[in-house]
């Protein structure tokens, strides 16, 4: 029997988006390769293995950058001060270097990844958070086998890799490892081809697409859902947003904290509405991601600055307003694919004229939400379709067949 690694570049847990990603790719992979075992390395430098159980890996292992930072968690008695320590050495350590390491020193998970051949990097964006774990995720699997295989997928990217040169050839470097690079998009696919000359890319869709539903417990009114992603996009903007949603369209407002660092911005932007009548934060702290996706299922309309809220919405059929964060191109890959892309805004570009823009755009879908849907209906089964690819791929690299 086979085993397929699944190297993840961010922790599987906290964040409904990431959640989705991991339980959706587990799940594509056990529909296509019936007989493959699947070995789970999360990134969390704690994992809680029974957490991840759900997810429906066979085995559950640190990632393989962790393996200098284990010499220094050996015993229980070691101090606050060696595991500050080891947390940061897990998190910083140059790719290179850690590969190197994960070779020669004797780490449990690295035995058993030295066995596998095929790996599944499950990518998330490639952005400057977290970029060493990220670029480390391509590398290490061609050092503990060179001749395994590498397949990654849904691939995301933040421009101001483009913008540095350093950053820009380790990631060209890390990505070439790989023997193909499935993105979230054609947007994605088109900026590595043209800036990092890349030939191994193929656009296709986020997994977390086929995500299942489960209905919440308490289903919303009809009304319209705001998710914020962190302090990435200004808490005021997103404050007179609602305030304008309630006015000008007489609705309600759901506000939506899709992962745990969002609860807090939730509420202080619930704070600064003053229409608090008409708006309410709902609690996503015990919800499911497929609970969180069945509660999307029920609303008008999403304005999402999270492009997995976008996604859960989108398979539900309901009409998204995408708020760009910085410098990432998420929101286009995902609409585009909608034939959606003219709902994606900059709030760092005009932003009072940006404002003004969505609430149009709002009131335009609202007047036409019956053809957007239908419009959306028509493009579902596509999106699907490439998310699904990723795997019909990989079965051919795993088994030849």
């Amino acid at each position: 029997m086979n085993f397929i690694a699944l190297i993840g570049t961010v922790k599987p847990f906290g964040n409904k988006g990431d959640e989705a990603i991991y339980i959706t790719s587990i799940q594509l992979i056990r529909k296509h390769l019936k007989k493959i075992k699947i070995l789970l390395a999360s990134p969390e430098f704690n994992p809680s293995y029974k957490k991840l159980r759900k997810y429906g890996a066979d085995i559950i292992t640190r990632h393989p950058m962790g393996a200098l930072s284990e010499l220094l968690r050996k015993t229980n008695s070691s101090t606050t001060f060696q595991k500050h320590l080891a947390k940061y050495i897990y998190y910083h350590t140059p790719p290179l270097i850690s590969a190197l390491l994960s070779k020669k020193i004797p780490s449990t998970s690295n035995k058993v990844l030295k066995n596998i051949d095929t790996f599944v990097i499950v990518s998330h964006p490639l952005e400057a958070a977290g970029f060493s774990t990220y670029i480390s995720s391509f590398v290490i699997p061609r050092f503990l086998n060179p001749q395994s295989k590498v397949i990654a997928f849904p691939l995301s990217l933040s421009t101001k890799i483009l913008n540095n040169f350093i950053s820009k050839s380790r990631a060209k470097n890390a990505l070439n490892k790989a023997n193909i690079v499935y993105t979230r998009g054609n947007h994605t696919a088109k900026l590595l081809k043209k800036h990092l000359k890349l030939r191994n890319v193929v656009a296709s869709f986020d997994p977390a697409i086929t995500l299942s539903k489960t209905e919440p417990k308490e289903k919303p009114l009809k009304g319209i859902a705001v998710v914020p992603a962190g302090l990435s996009v200004s808490p005021l903007f997103l404050a007179k947003l609602v305030r304008k949603l309630i006015e000008k369209l007489e609705k309600h407002v759901y506000i939506i904290p899709f992962s745990l660092d969002d609860i807090p911005i939730a509420h202080k932007l619930f704070n600064l509405v003053k229409n608090k009548d008409s708006c309410n934060v709902i609690d996503t702290s015990n919800m499911s991601s497929q609970e969180l996706k069945g509660f999307l299922s029920h609303v008008e309309m999403l304005i999402t600055s999270r492009v997995h809220a976008a996604i859960f919405a989108l398979g539900e059929h309901i009409p998204t307003i995408g708020i760009l964060r910085e410098d990432d191109v998420k929101f286009y890959d995902v609409l585009e694919a909608f034939k959606l892309d003219e709902y994606v805004f900059n709030p760092k570009i005009t932003p009072i004229s940006t404002l003004n823009k969505i609430i149009s755009t709002a009131k335009t879908i609202t007047d036409n939400r019956s053809d957007i849907v239908q419009l959306i209906k028509q493009k579902l089964p596509s999106a699907v379709a490439k998310a699904e690819n990723t795997c019909s791929t990989l079965k051919k690299l795993a088994t030849g067949d």
